[in-house]
């Protein structure tokens, strides 16, 4: 029979191993039978008032609307203009020529996963299929992030506010991220959770300057199970590698 004073080493040591690992996240690796263990950490969400679109004062952003671009002008970084009732089609979304494949297809049957502060699922200007949190228990966005980058890739083509490249596709909020960024563990779960939901996109509009082999393998996996993984790149104006 074990003593007591064994039982409390015992315990002892779990106690010692569970505080270890509390912070640590795990990943099997299938093709290699092993388990990649690592220190989480957080991963920061851009500033959007840094970011190349809107850091500039009085910076002058082409619109489309209809067939005139509108000159617009900012009068504070991240100011938000009325621009017209009418629906335009912003600079970005003109300069990567999505109008010219509109004829053809705006990405019905595409399910995209943003993995990012979650999306305003009231929006009129878009349409969320559905979604998930790993953060709360709401994967609406109180961020704001998350709902503009659905807007880029999606806003409705409805005669309202602006359209996105893909005006068709289908938008899962992936809630991985608050106000103060989000954990590796948690994008590592979105990205699971959008492997086992089938996705065909994943978007990931953040980044880090610190290497992790288990994002590397998950994300290798995504790959495999045929999903385009999309990231940002370039908000800082710095050298990308």
């Amino acid at each position: 029979m074990i003593s007591k004073k064994i039982l409390v080493w015992i315990l002892v040591f779990i106690l010692l191993v569970s505080l270890v690992l509390a912070d640590k996240v795990k990943v099997y690796d299938k093709e290699n039978d092993r388990e990649i263990v690592e220190d989480d950490f957080v991963i920061k969400l851009p500033d959007i008032n840094k970011q190349v679109s809107t850091q500039t004062a009085m910076a002058k952003v082409p619109i489309i609307s209809g067939k005139k671009k509108v000159e617009v002008g900012f009068s504070e970084a991240g100011d938000i203009f009325n621009l017209n009732e009418e629906q335009v089609i912003p600079w970005g979304i003109d300069r990567v020529n999505a109008p010219s494949s509109w004829n053809k297809a705006k990405g019905e049957k595409i399910k995209v996963a943003i993995l990012d502060s979650g999306i305003d699922y009231n929006h009129p200007d878009l349409n969320v299929a559905g979604g998930i949190s790993f953060v709360d228990n709401d994967y609406i966005d109180y961020v704001g992030h998350g709902t503009a980058v659905a807007g880029v890739i999606a806003a409705d083509d409805n005669n309202l506010g602006v359209i996105g490249v893909a005006p068709e596709v289908e938008l899962y909020a992936v809630k991985v991220m608050n106000e103060n960024g989000g954990t590796l563990s948690d994008v590592l779960k979105g990205i699971d959770w959008a492997i086992e939901n089938k996705m065909d996109v994943i978007s990931m509009s953040f980044g880090t300057p610190i290497y992790s082999q288990a994002l590397e393998y998950k994300l290798s996996e995504a790959y495999d199970a045929g999903i385009v993984l999309v990231a940002s790149a370039g908000n800082n104006n710095e050298e990308v590698w």
